[in-house]
């Protein structure tokens, strides 16, 4: 890259603006393949539009500044756990009452939205819209490498409690090294990101010393992604210091936080499977009384029979037909709400 890819990207002002982000798209669309970050982005933030994602990044505040860092990405993820009503189970697809509460959940600034199905309920997670952060003064060519990582963070993590769970690892180390090899992390963004500035130098030589083995000149990995991996944890100055650093102390509060997850889901499918419980008997009561009613219409029916009455025999039959559809239905919502109470039981159990 020329000298311009050693000014400072922000042009040595304070603010970020679309024009400073626009540039360094404009860059990328040079790559093919950082090209397709920006795309994916694109189409994961901002509904397609580049306009809109470059709104999104803005100045780094003075800690991060000060944490070595050359950007960051703040992504919350927030979940809700919906029961499924008595439409929803009968047909098994979603009712217009659920889609609407789904929808509702997924209202206001949600960017993304995932509905993960289960049989008596679902859980819908919500991403809010990121927010994005370069650090300045900073060079053009390395804004542009901070902002291909950054995307890849915003674009491809996932809600924490789908990551890896840190009670099936043997120790902190291994557990450290999933995370960071799940979809969207550091892994990932690394290697994108560092092979986008190779290409755009035409040398390894600008990299973070620690990675500057792990590529050629093309962009190419040539390492496994465990050693990556391995180097993104390592202490520095032969590794990027993030066991030390900005992942200390997560396999203690991943911990906590999965058991504190665990805990609310508990306590919902306990209240869920109580409610259904006490449904089933309103529902079994409904039951008896509905076969009570359709015996009380046959036996006047016989009468009317009997006597004759063809005006009445009509109308009981019509009616004798609608309660034995509607005893059907209802036979099959105590049966449908009696299965989730079984499965919801032995799931709490599961969930301990």
């Amino acid at each position: 890259m020329d000298a311009a890819g050693d000014r400072d990207w922000l042009d040595g002002g304070a603010e970020v603006t679309r024009a400073h982000v626009t540039r360094l798209f404009d860059l990328a669309a040079r790559d093919p393949a950082a090209n397709d970050v920006v795309d994916r982005a694109a189409a994961a933030l901002a509904g397609g539009s580049r306009d809109r994602l470059a709104g999104l990044f803005r100045r780094c505040a003075p800690e991060v500044d000060a944490s070595g860092e050359a950007g960051k990405t703040y992504l919350r993820w927030q979940s809700a756990l919906v029961s499924k009503d008595h439409a929803s189970l009968l047909a098994g697809a979603p009712s217009a009452e659920l889609s609407a509460k789904v929808r509702e959940l997924a209202a206001g600034s949600a960017l993304r939205v995932e509905v993960e199905d289960h049989p008596d309920y679902v859980v819908v997670r919500r991403a809010e819209t990121p927010a994005i952060c370069l650090v300045a003064p900073l060079p053009v060519a390395a804004a542009y490498e901070a902002m291909i990582h950054e995307l890849v963070h915003a674009s491809a993590r996932r809600s924490t409690d789908l990551g890896p769970d840190p009670a099936s690892f043997a120790d902190e180390r291994a557990y450290l090294m999933a995370v960071v090899l799940s979809p969207g992390d550091e892994v990932d963004a690394y290697v994108t990101a560092s092979g986008a500035r190779a290409r755009l130098d035409g040398t390894t030589k600008h990299l973070i010393p620690a990675l500057i083995s792990s590529f050629d000149t093309t962009g190419r990995l040539t390492k496994p992604r465990d050693a990556v991996a391995e180097i993104i944890l390592a202490p520095r100055p032969r590794g990027l210091g993030y066991a030390d650093a900005g992942l200390r102390g997560s396999y203690a509060r991943d911990k906590d936080d999965l058991a504190r997850l665990r805990a609310s889901r508990r306590e919902f499918l306990g209240k869920l499977a109580r409610a259904k419980q006490q449904e089933l008997s309103a529902l079994d009561a409904n039951v008896g009384v509905a076969r009570h009613n359709l015996a009380a219409r046959r036996t006047n029916l016989g009468i009317a029979r009997q006597r004759g009455d063809a005006a009445e025999i009509t109308k009981l039959t019509r009616q004798i037909s609608a309660d034995e559809r509607a005893l059907v239905e209802l036979e099959r919502t105590v049966a449908v709400v009696r299965e989730g109470v079984v499965r919801l039981t032995a799931e709490q159990a599961r969930a301990r």
